[in-house]
């Protein structure tokens, strides 16, 4: 999926395994759970398991779908 950047950065090699999880999220999920601040370097759990690890949000994307299919 080539969607253009719109914030932060791409992945980079140094986002390996073993290494702090980070995730690139597009435009709606960003103003959905930050709106009005900035989404780069917020972590966030996916899920309900608060077993599972925190994520750094390293980029943001274009929108993938349109705002009303969200």
């Amino acid at each position: 999926m080539q969607a253009p950047l719109m914030a932060g950065r791409f992945f980079t090699d140094d986002d390996r395994d073993g290494r702090t999880p980070v995730v690139l999220v597009d435009e709606n999920t960003a103003r959905r759970y930050w709106e009005g601040r900035d989404p780069i370097g917020r972590r966030v759990r996916f899920g309900q398991d608060p077993t599972l690890p925190w994520i750094t949000v390293v980029g943001v994307i274009q929108n993938i779908k349109p705002e009303h299919q969200v």
